[in-house]
């Protein structure tokens, strides 16, 4: 009988640890989830202002040329414009690249937890 004690108190203590285990991860999900969010969040803010430049800038351009004004002032406002677009075209690779390493992050780290106790 002595063994089915020790064999109960360690399938306990496996048990124990493995629901910590998970608890832990689903933290770590949690915190994921919210630091995405939050990613998101700010990247949707600054791709409505970045949105915003660009159609001022556009309207900028088109009532420049509307009124005849100098090339050199058409040149300046279109590529304005251009750097506005590349910018924003960063600001959204950049944000695509966080949420990847950060899903990345967070699926190896539960992963790892997981494996560790089955």
């Amino acid at each position: 009988m002595p063994n089915i004690k020790v064999s109960e108190t360690g399938f306990a203590l496996w048990a124990y640890v493995l629901i910590t285990s998970l608890l832990a991860a689903l933290r770590l999900l949690a915190d994921a989830q919210a630091t995405l969010k939050k990613s998101t969040e700010e990247f949707k803010k600054s791709l409505k202002n970045s949105e915003r430049r660009v159609q001022a800038l556009e309207t900028e351009l088109a009532k420049e040329s509307q009124e005849g004004t100098e090339p050199s002032q058409l040149r300046r406002l279109t590529e304005e414009l251009e750097d506005e677009r590349e910018q924003h075209q960063k600001d959204l690779s950049e944000r695509d690249f966080t949420i990847d390493q950060t899903r990345k992050k967070y699926q190896g780290m539960n992963y790892h937890i997981i494996a560790a106790y089955t």
